[in-house]
């Protein structure tokens, strides 16, 4: 398996699956529907390639995860927040290993305000490959996410950023070696 062409086919398909979280309702009938915060995901921490321990200076992955979707909804909450359901999608595949593989993949999901982090929520997903597998595909349970609401019913500056928790090295491996993916809204 070759980094950069999971790369090329996997970024499309997370374009077309990032969803918004855009189902928001009010808790009585005649409640006006909450603003719902941004969601983004955070390209450099988007992919965690763990290299393999035998030869690491070839930089053939022994697997690669990727975080390929962001879905959920939300809906007013009490004390003037709005409560955001999360669930995010990912992808194990399979590189240079053989035998079955079993990580236990931490990701965050943080509240931002004009881009400053207010809160991070740490979860762990826990994904396995058969010997036999060459990729699976996992979808988390849903996260619970309080957001301090918007007086502005037009728009936020509440927003969530959703990403793998990578350590430092392997942070700096993604923002030396791999083209920066570009996540927009899709739906409504």
């Amino acid at each position: 398996m070759v980094a950069s062409n999971s790369r090329f086919v996997r970024v499309p398909f997370a374009l077309a699956s990032l969803l918004a979280l855009t189902a928001c309702a009010g808790e009585e009938q005649g409640d006006f529907a909450p603003v719902c915060p941004h969601v983004d995901v955070v390209p450099p921490a988007s992919d965690l390639y763990q290299l393999d321990s035998v030869a690491p200076s070839t930089h053939v992955p022994a697997y690669h995860v990727s975080l390929t979707g962001v879905a959920g909804s939300c809906a007013a909450a009490p004390k003037k927040a709005v409560r955001s359901r999360v669930s995010v999608r990912v992808t194990l595949e399979r590189g240079a290993t053989n035998g079955p593989i079993k990580i236990d993949l931490p990701y965050f999901v943080a509240v931002t305000r004009d881009n400053k982090v207010l809160d991070k929520k740490t979860f762990t997903l826990h994904l396995a490959l058969s010997e036999n597998d060459v990729r699976v595909t996992k979808l988390s349970p849903l996260r619970y996410i309080d957001v301090p609401a918007s007086p502005d019913l037009q728009d936020t500056n509440y927003a969530l950023k959703i990403g793998i928790q990578l350590t430092p090295q392997q942070l700096k491996y993604n923002r030396d070696h791999l083209v920066s993916g570009y996540f927009r809204k899709t739906g409504r």
